[in-house]
């Protein structure tokens, strides 16, 4: 078998040093985690809190909702999961089936965040 091509995903993947630069120039952030992660890692600092899978990993209508009041379509925003992987494919949605433009995936998540030494918040309600 012979490998013709790789596609790139059609969202962009970034480090945590480029979440933390973008961070800096007023990227908004959502973490897509379920409270009990919240809780029990912290969050990044100001990010929107909008749980999109539960612990069964069905789909929460209602992080649509947060994520329509948070950013507009064409709006850059990030996703931060765990390890990247739930955003992975949240973000592959989003892009082609969910008519949003700018999704950036965290492609590490919040425990290479925490693992770096970068700071966290504990989320309020």
């Amino acid at each position: 078998m012979k490998l013709l091509s790789v596609t790139p995903p059609p969202f962009q993947n970034i480090s945590n040093k480029e979440l933390d630069e973008k961070l800096a120039n007023g990227l908004t952030v959502i973490d897509i985690r379920r409270p009990e992660e919240w809780q029990e890692t912290g969050i990044v600092a100001g990010s929107i809190k909008a749980t999109a899978f539960d612990k069964d990993g069905r789909f929460q209508r209602s992080f649509l909702d947060i994520l329509q009041q948070s950013v507009s379509p064409d709006e850059p925003f990030a996703v931060i999961c765990r390890t990247g992987n739930r955003t992975a494919a949240l973000s592959n949605w989003l892009i082609t089936e969910g008519g949003y433009k700018g999704v950036i995936n965290v492609q590490e998540g919040i425990t290479a965040w925490i693992k770096e030494g970068r700071p966290v918040e504990k989320p309020g309600a």
